[in-house]
């Protein structure tokens, strides 16, 4: 691979002072007084022209970033800072795929706010090939006398070569993140954040009919995912509690895929014409947290975080099969409706009594409660290509709760030597597993 660049033009701008070199010492005239209050102002330009040369994998040499040739705005930063407050700003790679947007400003002691707008591209190939048309967001066809021929076996799959097109395979990845901090009072902070990472594109994907007749396609991306924090801190010398909620949101708008089999036109009960599957699920998630921690006496800290959260999912479910020679099988309900409920519970004790004697002790719970209801199944289609009696009825909501315990103790009687001693127990409760319970104790 080989690159060339032209000439980039570095700038500094509205500096404080600037250092030139002299043969001899020259009497200079006082400085101006710098206005009242003002720190710095610095800015900075990075600009210039780029010209790009590639032999080899262009998309290998460009995988996370964005190489076009073209005007480049590289860089750019301006910071301005008072006795009492800063502000911060800069910008990378303005125009192209990879380029970042930030800002924050900041109230000594008082508040802090920031944004952040980010780009990562992923550039997987620019030599892919497919004879599949996308006829609508989601769907994939072939051409149907090519179909036909190789249905028939007056041809064969050698004609979908011909067939198919060049193009680019590649996604973006958006962020926004958006923070802001207040100190409502000396020992009391309130904390917001809100971060929303989308994504579209493509990347390839593999799907098949059976074992022998698998085919690959570059699977249609457009998801975004939400994240909202909120937080209330308070916390002095010996103490501090926390109560915090986070809540997110997955949204995907492409919900089905559906692709022809490149071996038939029309169906039979064990070969499909088509296929089809159910892309990633809408989503949301929200917890409750509650931190806290205490110095006691004898060198000692007592600390606790318990949380509780609900995972929600009720997207609308596919028929068992898009084969139309495969007579309809009902399904038990229309959607998911899947819900977990989890906590999560973590206690821990620590003391140095003496110089000479330490002890730990904590106890960690996570309880995995889930909630959807059974799905009951008495046939079910495998690969679209035949109905098959279920062995299990149906889903089992799998859940769990593990319980750990851990003690340790420690006794130093010389510098460079010490005694320790420690117990752990692990319990584990498990619902529609072959081992329901197991129990790991450790002596060390």
């Amino acid at each position: 691979m080989r690159t060339s660049y032209a000439i980039v033009l570095v700038a500094t701008l509205l500096c404080p002072a600037m250092a030139v070199a002299q043969t001899a010492p020259v009497p200079q005239p006082a400085a101006p007084s710098p206005a009242p209050g003002l720190l710095a102002r610095i800015g900075e330009v990075d600009f210039g022209f780029r010209v790009t040369s590639v032999s080899g994998d262009a998309a290998r040499y460009q995988r996370l970033r964005d190489l076009r040739d073209g005007p480049t705005l590289d860089r750019f930063r301006y910071d301005r800072e008072k006795p009492a407050w800063a502000f911060r700003a800069a910008m990378d790679h303005v125009g192209y795929r990879d380029q970042r947007y930030a800002a924050s400003f900041e109230r000594h002691g008082a508040l802090k706010a920031s944004f952040e707008w980010d780009q990562v591209p992923l550039f997987y190939s620019a030599d892919t090939r497919t004879p599949f048309r996308s006829e609508s967001t989601g769907t994939f066809r072939l051409n149907d006398a090519v179909q036909a021929g190789v249905q028939n076996g007056t041809a064969t799959t050698a004609l979908f070569v011909p067939e198919s097109t060049l193009f680019e395979l590649r996604s973006l990845r958006e962020t926004a993140d958006a923070r802001f901090s207040y100190r409502a009072a000396a020992p009391l902070d309130l904390k917001v954040s809100f971060k929303s990472t989308g994504r579209t594109g493509a990347q390839p994907w593999g799907l098949s009919f059976g074992q022998s007749n698998a085919v690959e396609i570059a699977v249609p991306i457009d998801h975004r995912t939400n994240d909202v924090n909120a937080t209330a801190e308070w916390s002095t010398e010996r103490a501090m509690a926390r109560l915090a909620y986070d809540g997110s949101w997955f949204n995907n708008d492409i919900e089905t895929l559906i692709w022809d089999n490149p071996l038939r036109l029309t169906d039979l009960a064990a070969t499909p014409s088509q296929g089809r599957m159910a892309l990633w699920p809408d989503s949301t998630a929200h917890t409750v947290s509650a931190t806290g921690s205490v110095v006691l006496p004898a060198r000692s800290r007592a600390f606790g975080y318990v949380s509780i959260g609900t995972w929600l999912q009720d997207q609308a479910l596919l028929p068992h099969t898009i084969n139309t020679a495969i007579a309809p099988i009902p399904l038990a309900r229309t959607s998911a409706e899947a819900e977990a409920r989890i906590v999560s519970m973590q206690y821990r004790l620590t003391s140095r009594p003496t110089p000479m004697i330490w002890l730990n002790g904590q106890f960690r719970l996570y309880d995995y409660d889930n909630r959807t209801p059974h799905f009951a199944v008495d046939q079910y289609v495998r690969t679209d290509a035949g109905a098959a009696t279920s062995l299990t009825g149906g889903s089992e909501p799998f859940g769990y709760t593990r319980h750990f315990v851990d003690l340790d103790a420690s006794f130093t009687p010389l510098t460079f030597a010490a005694f320790r001693v420690g117990y752990g127990r692990e319990r584990d409760d498990r619902t529609f597993r072959f081992l329901d319970e197991t129990t790991e104790q450790v002596v060390r």
